[in-house]
């Protein structure tokens, strides 16, 4: 059985490592998400959160190439990866 992956706090974010994507693509998806929720409270996000997540999209289709998948909720676990 291979290791158990472990956590580290990057940029404000709990991430679990290792981490195949790039420190400065990661970087950029921690900020800017975190900037654009904390524009909002919980109740608020929840009630726009399609917009919310198509706003995030959108930025990291423009910054990073296009493909991202964006979701945003509370009590569930994910996995995310890229590939380019």
């Amino acid at each position: 059985m291979g290791e158990a992956p472990s956590w580290r706090n990057m940029w404000g974010a709990r991430i679990k490592t290792p981490c195949d994507m790039e420190d400065d693509v990661l970087e950029d998806v921690i900020k800017y998400t975190t900037q654009r929720l904390a524009q909002f409270d919980t109740e608020e996000w929840e009630k726009n959160g399609l917009a919310v997540c198509e706003e995030i999209r959108d930025h990291l289709d423009k910054a990073w190439d296009p493909a991202w998948v964006v979701c945003i909720g509370r009590n569930f676990g994910s996995y995310v990866t890229h590939q380019y």
